[in-house]
């Protein structure tokens, strides 16, 4: 039995020698492909087995594909969307979490977004009652006048 599994073993490192191989961006095909076909089979629809199929094919052909220079190109224009992707959520991220110290506004001409230190949170509070205060003490006079009654 160990005998066959050598074999085995050295007859696919044969077949896959010169071969590009599994990727990141054939890893995520394959994902979308599993993805799929999970929810194929729950929403009961034949044509998203159908997608799942063919990107089962594509990832296959992607890891058996003997043009390594145009399979590590589009691996790289992939892994930079994605790395675009991660810097935006985690720029977003860290906005959430400094959103107490800090106030992020975008200038209008370089269309960039910058952190500042935010206004203290006490002062905020008392800002905004006051406000409410004079917004409910206009409110309340102008209701007293006889012509607001329309008298």
């Amino acid at each position: 039995m160990q005998g066959f599994f050598s074999k085995l073993r050295e007859g696919l490192s044969r077949f896959m020698n010169g071969r590009y191989g599994c990727d990141h961006l054939g890893m995520a095909i394959a994902s979308l492909a599993i993805v799929c076909s999970i929810i194929a089979s729950i929403g009961g629809w034949p044509w998203l087995s159908i997608a799942a199929t063919v990107l089962i094919v594509v990832s296959m052909v992607r890891v058996l594909s003997r043009d390594i220079a145009s399979r590590r190109r589009e691996n790289d224009s992939f892994l930079a969307l994605v790395a675009k992707l991660r810097s935006f959520f985690h720029r977003q991220k860290s906005k959430w979490e400094n959103r107490s110290t800090k106030a992020y506004v975008r200038c209008p001409r370089a269309r960039e977004s910058c952190g500042r230190p935010a206004p203290s949170a006490a002062r905020n509070r008392s800002i905004r009652s006051r406000r409410s205060l004079t917004d409910n003490r206009h409110v309340a006079s102008k209701a007293k006048r006889p012509e607001a009654l329309g008298l």
